[in-house]
């Protein structure tokens, strides 16, 4: 099959295949938008034929390191010999051609060659850089940067800060480089590892004249960048700097002159450096075992330098290439609990023979704790008596930008259980002292034990289950926003995924991947879940292309349900890039007229992308003001309506709530307030966005009011209804029952509207025992109304002015303790209802 097979593989019909027989890889069509561009022609997948271990995500050429300017293919070519084949993509632009060239030979089966070029062929842009960038978003892939020729410039997984917005910065995270190994996610089940090599930088003049051309390397946790001058600086130093990109502002080529970056990607079925770095470097092979096996070994020279990094097989056996000239090796080995370091010396008889044998080196000697069985929970392990929180999962890397450790997308204190056979048996644990919570979500008891455990130990956990405390009888618990190893930026295994959704005890699963349709209900099937969890498939359009329409992308924004079209490319997705909303909005009512639209996370900080969040831009560069009228330049461009009369304002969801952050759900909060104000009905809506083990999937969650079905497509349809009706409570721990009662007797629930001269208000207050409760607030029209003391189980009663129109929203918030922020670490309780509407006597 030419085709590429893994959970980050998106190719389909009218995508172009490219394989040796052992190596599949393929480039996108010219019209299948990919990564950063509204168009295609980029290489998109790359992975062993058959072995599905596809986790390539995509690269781009970026012409001045600009990567809002991307250059638009305009023709595709292939072409085949007795010993190898070719894709090559061209496109022009500001008096510059592009040319990229893929190709695969039989007798290098593990490499594909890249060679980019570009050549002056009219006026235009200056060309003063040309880089190449690699998308690897929150360690999707790992990236290991190495400089082969000068190890000082190495840095590892020891990455430095980089941040586009600083010049200083970014000339700092610059690094003369040669190699990343980009390490695929250990969790995934089918191990993969890319070795981007450049080659060679050259500019050639039309005589054929060359000059090579000194690389610098940038790696960072979401991207890493190959790239160059125009020309061989004045006087500059290998490392380039300020002087040397000051002159670069003077650089370009002339006439019929190229430069051509020439790259080999070396892809090995295993998730160790050193299964790439061995095919690079020249000296001793080092050989040992480590008892027990576990853990990683990172090596470096004698100065510090990382050289490569090796993970032992399952008995313990490792073997690993250094560089020729390495006289000594640092090598750590880490794993559970365990550090130690070992120094070997690579001395004449080591090098004769070419090989160095180190003997058996002793492993981590951590707890084994054996888990409970047969039941859905989630276990938390806090350690206690100065333990530290235990990190399971960990990958061992020690992966950090300048310091700050970024985690490999499983690892995290807890344990998630389904209550099936496919659930871990085990745990292991650093030898200490541990309080242990068992969890099943919003709607469960907390339950706790004390756990001490010594080195070697084997243990069982022995805890009480957690029980029901909370009936929510016509309500279901669905996260509309759910991420998973599908989408580019996570590592989640899809079975941890599901399985850990069944520990919080939720029931309604949207699966909403980045630009990709996926449907993963028969995995949830063959789990023995499908009576527990629903699945809905859906899709977060993704924008990452600044184009003339959407010059600050469309933001992002979740659809669901929709179909999957396994054939298709990334499921059946449309074009999405330089389109506005409202124009996805008719997409969506054309092809699957019950679905809904929901904006995502609106507002963000600190955010590496600005066009994540779709209210700091509207998608034109100008900031939505809720202070402002619709009307309002600030906010004009939510009511322009295209030929089908939609407008950008006309989403049916609006995540008012996205994970943990308060400060940003009280921006939003207002955001939402206005729109309501203002006559748009959007139904606020509060999800986990999760995509790693550390951020808990389920919480916050949707109890959304409904007609409970008898099959899962009847569940499904009133699910769908309750969402559009507003019958939505968002929650991350409290329950709200609210309505509104007239003089007559009339009942209004959420969603609903209402008009009397006597209103009452009517709140119900619970929550499980470990959820703090203490302060309800009723915003009228936006305004606080009332605030109340109250505790869980309270019901509150209070009289509205029955001579006013407009809503109802009602806010109860708490306090985190010690087991709540033990169980759900960053939250604060907090639930608020959609509105009841009012309408006045005026």
């Amino acid at each position: 099959m030419l085709r590429p097979q893994g959970p980050d593989a998106i190719a389909g019909i009218g995508d172009w295949a490219l394989s040796n027989g052992h190596l599949c890889a393929v480039i996108s069509d010219l019209d299948h938008e990919s990564g950063m561009t509204a168009w295609g022609g980029v290489l998109v997948d790359l992975g062993h034929c058959g072995a599905g271990n596809d986790q390539w995500l995509m690269s781009h050429l970026l012409p001045n390191m600009d990567t809002e300017s991307l250059t638009r293919p305009h023709s595709l070519r292939t072409g085949f010999g007795a010993a190898s084949a070719f894709v090559v993509v061209q496109g022009q632009q500001q008096g510059l051609r592009l040319e990229s060239r893929y190709q695969l030979e039989l007798d290098r089966r593990d490499t594909l060659t890249v060679v980019h070029t570009v050549t002056r062929v009219g006026p235009g842009t200056e060309l003063n850089t040309l880089a190449t960038m690699f998308l690897h978003p929150s360690r999707s892939l790992t990236p290991y940067a190495l400089n082969t020729a000068q190890r000082e410039y190495s840095l590892g997984f020891d990455w430095l800060q980089v941040d586009r917005s600083d010049e200083q910065v970014m000339l700092r995270a610059m690094q003369p480089g040669d190699l990343t190994v980009f390490m695929g996610a250990e969790a995934l089940d089918a191990p993969v590892s890319y070795g981007v090599k450049l080659d060679s930088i050259t500019r050639r003049t039309p005589a054929e004249d060359e000059q090579v051309i000194e690389a610098f390397t940038i790696t960072d946790s979401d991207y890493s960048v190959f790239g160059g001058l125009a020309e061989v600086p004045l006087a500059g130093s290998r490392k380039p700097g300020i002087w040397e990109f000051l002159q670069s502002r003077w650089m370009d080529l002339a006439q019929g002159e190229s430069l051509e970056m020439r790259f080999s990607i070396l892809v090995k079925p295993d998730t160790s450096v050193a299964h790439i770095t061995d095919e690079y470097y020249q000296g001793a092979v080092i050989t040992g075992q480590i008892q027990p096996a576990n853990g990683r070994l990172l090596l470096s020279d004698a100065q510090g330098h990382p050289l490569t990094t090796v993970t032992p097989a399952a008995d313990g056996r490792f073997r690993v290439r250094v560089p020729q000239d390495v006289s000594e090796v640092v090598a750590r080995h880490v794993t559970v609990g365990h550090g130690r370091e070992y120094r070997w010396r690579v001395d004449a008889a080591a090098l004769d023979s070419g090989e160095l044998e180190v003997g058996v080196l002793s492993g981590s000697s951590a707890a084994r704790v054996q888990l409970p069985t047969g039941y859905a929970m989630r276990l938390t392990f806090k350690g206690v008596e100065g333990t530290p929180d235990p990190s399971i999962g960990d990958d061992f890397s020690g992966a950090n930008s300048a310091g700050e450790t970024w985690d490999n997308g499983v690892q995290t204190n807890s344990v998630s259980l389904a209550g099936t056979a496919g659930d871990p048996a085990e745990v292991l644990l650093p030898a200490g002292a541990y309080q242990v919570y068992a969890s099943r979500g919003l709607e469960f008891s907390v339950t706790t034990t004390e756990l001490t455990v010594g080195e070697g130990d084997t243990t069982k956990l022995v805890i009480a289950w957690p029980l029901r405390v909370l009936d929510t009888p016509g309500q279901v618990s669905a996260d509309l926003h759910v991420h998973s190893a599908i989408s580019f930026d996570s590592a989640m295994p899809l079975p941890e995924r599901i399985r850990s959704f069944a520990a919080m005890g939720a029931e309604i699963l949207v699966a909403t991947e980045h630009n990709r349709i996926y449907d993963y209900s028969d995995l949830v099937a063959d789990m023995g879940l499908a009576d527990q969890i629903t699945l809905l498939t859906g899709v977060e359009f993704t924008g990452m292309a600044y184009t003339e329409a959407t010059p600050s992308t469309n933001g992002h924004s979740n659809v669901f349900p929709l179909r999957y079209q396994p054939r298709e490319f990334s499921g059946g997705l449309p074009r999405h890039e330089g389109v506005r909303l409202r124009d996805l909005m008719q997409w969506t009512r054309e092809q699957s007229p019950d679905a809904l639209f929901q904006l995502n996370h609106p507002r963000v900080k600190n955010a590496p992308d600005p066009g994540l969040a779709y209210f700091d831009h509207l998608g034109v560069g100008q900031a939505f003001d809720p202070e402002q009228a619709m009307t309002a330049q600030s906010n004009v461009a939510l009511l322009e309506p295209n030929e089908a009369g939609l407008r950008d304002a006309d989403f049916d969801l609006l995540e008012v709530l996205n994970g943990t952050d308060m400060e940003l759900y009280r921006l939003v909060r207002e955001d939402w307030f206005s729109l309501l104000r203002q006559g748009l009905r959007p139904v606020g809506t509060a999800n986990s966005d999760s995509h790693k083990s550390a951020a808990l999937v389920a919480v916050p969650t949707n109890y959304v009011s409904m007609e409970m079905g008898t099959s899962a497509l009847a569940t499904q349809a009133s699910m769908l209804a309750g969402l559009r009706a507003g019958r939505v409570v968002g929650s991350n721990g409290p329950q709200l029952a609210v309505l509104i009662e007239n003089e007559q007797g009339e009942v209004a629930t959420l969603g609903d509207t209402i008009s009397g001269q006597t209103l009452s208000l009517q709140v119900a207050v619970d929550a499980a025992d470990w959820i703090p409760v203490d302060t309800l607030v009723v915003y009228l029209n936006g305004g606080v109304f009332r605030t109340v003391p109250v505790q869980a189980g309270d019901r509150v009663d209070l009289a509205l002015p029955g001579d006013i129109s407009g809503f109802v929203v009602v806010e109860v918030t708490g306090t985190p303790d010690a087991t709540y922020r033990a169980v759900l670490p960053d939250f604060t309780p907090l639930a608020f209802s959609n509105p009841i509407w009012l309408v006045g006597d005026g």
